[in-house]
């Protein structure tokens, strides 16, 4: 599941401000989410519930913007970015 996508971020940007996953980003241009929302949908395990895993990927993209319209799935974006990407980093959360 997809719980935040934030795209066309500067190469300029070395982190993100707080309230970066609001609907009004400082930075970068929010997509939806698999829950239908552009704001950052934190990590929310069931009570009593396996160890769930939050993996965090920054993307470096050889293009400045993303060819994804307004309302596309998390997919087509996910699909933009692969085909674009240069590097990636990944940080795995376990709740």
């Amino acid at each position: 599941m997809w719980h935040w996508l934030l795209v066309d971020i500067p190469a300029s940007v070395l982190s993100l401000p707080a309230g970066a996953g609001t609907d009004s980003p400082v930075v970068g241009r929010p997509l939806l989410n698999d829950l239908g929302s552009r704001a950052f949908e934190g990590a929310e395990p069931p009570p009593g519930d396996r160890e769930h895993r939050y993996v965090f990927s920054v993307h470096a993209l050889g293009v400045d913007r993303l060819p994804v319209p307004e309302g596309a799935s998390a997919a087509v974006a996910g699909f933009f970015v692969t085909v674009n990407s240069l590097a990636r980093g990944h940080i795995t959360a376990l709740l």
